[in-house]
């Protein structure tokens, strides 16, 4: 394992990959129990349940909104997963803490907040721009 120009040592790499690892389980664990709460959600249920007059309309509207922020947790949560996996493969190859575009060291403040990070506050913000 290679470390960056102004230094990553051997035992803050070892630290930054078992941080990665448990926001990875904890990720992993959120993603679990929402693909858990949805399993149960029979869509033949669902159509009965639309059919149900004696519902007020705002119940479904409520059980809509709820199905499409669990999507939109999902589809975050698979997201930052694959952030830590490539910050993951970032350590594997040595390259851990190198901004992914302009190839300077990442900043430790940076990293403490966000292991997972790819790119430099620079980078970053010029890629938020576009």
């Amino acid at each position: 394992m290679a470390a960056r120009k102004k230094g990553l040592t051997a035992a803050q790499i070892k630290q930054f990959r078992k941080r990665l690892a448990e926001e990875r389980a904890g990720l992993e664990a959120s993603l679990q129990e929402i693909e858990a709460r949805t399993s149960k959600r029979d869509p033949l249920d669902a159509m009965v349940e639309e059919q149900d007059f004696d519902d007020a309309p705002s119940d479904a509207a409520t059980d809509t909104l709820d199905r499409g922020t669990e999507m939109a947790l999902e589809e975050n949560i698979r997201a930052l997963l694959d952030e830590i996996d490539a910050a993951v493969d970032k350590i594997e190859r040595g390259t851990y803490g190198t901004c992914d575009n302009c190839g300077q060291p990442i900043k430790m403040a940076r990293l403490e907040r966000i292991p997972s990070a790819t790119f430099c506050v620079e980078c970053q913000e010029r890629l938020e721009r576009r």
